[in-house]
């Protein structure tokens, strides 16, 4: 596997790799520096036919996107125990992130595929107060990640419409507060972190609709 710190990249480089990212370009939107400090804690990833991306039981704070080529998730090295195909555009990762766990799949390009390009950032910057993140830098990931977990939830109720577990009523409410504060932040990191153990559970007792890692 290749690495490449994306801080080497050119603007223009940055904006094609990104351009299925909206929290990039939101956080491009409202702080310059904030974005180049999110780059400077990104790689892309080149990997060949049969290489792995990450391992189950591995532990690392990043967030990925494919960028190009295709991914699949594993539940071994078997090639009969694929779980989904990952196809540009995708990101995933996030309840392993979000939960501090170890990934829960092995995530490869397929032996007969091309070769694929991964966009990934250690995230741990916006996840620790003290990684450099503004709040409101915080705040965008945070709002994105409840939107995409509560989605992805979501989709199981639509998959599964008699299953009484992905049909259960979400326990926690949205944040009700003033927008733009501290208290929205816990708010929001206590919604993502249930939803991504609720996500885990639906994954594990309905089988994965995506990855997750």
């Amino acid at each position: 596997m290749k690495t490449d710190n994306a801080s080497s990249l050119t603007s223009e480089e940055l904006e094609r790799k990104l351009s299925t990212l909206p929290y990039f370009k939101e956080v491009r939107r409202h702080d310059e520096d904030q974005f180049r400090l999110l780059i400077e804690h990104s790689r892309l990833l080149l990997l060949e036919p049969g290489e792995y991306l990450v391992r189950k039981g591995d532990k690392d704070r990043a967030l990925y996107c494919l960028v190009r080529g295709e991914l699949e998730a594993c539940a071994d090295d078997n090639r009969d125990s694929v779980l989904g195909t990952l196809r540009p555009g995708e990101v995933f990762g996030e309840t392993a992130l979000l939960r501090k766990s170890a990934r829960t799949a092995h995530i490869r390009v397929p032996e007969s595929g091309r070769p694929s390009t991964v966009f990934a950032t250690d995230f741990s910057v916006l996840l620790e107060d003290d990684g450099g993140a503004s709040l409101k830098t915080q705040l965008i990931f945070y709002r994105q990640m409840v939107h995409m977990l509560r989605w992805r939830n979501d989709a199981y109720k639509i998959r599964f419409p008699d299953s009484p577990l992905a049909r259960e009523p979400y326990l926690l409410r949205p944040f009700s507060g003033t927008p733009g504060t501290r208290e929205e932040l816990l708010a929001l990191r206590t919604q993502a972190e249930y939803l991504s153990e609720r996500l885990v559970s639906l994954n594990r007792e309905l089988g994965q609709l995506r990855t997750g890692t």
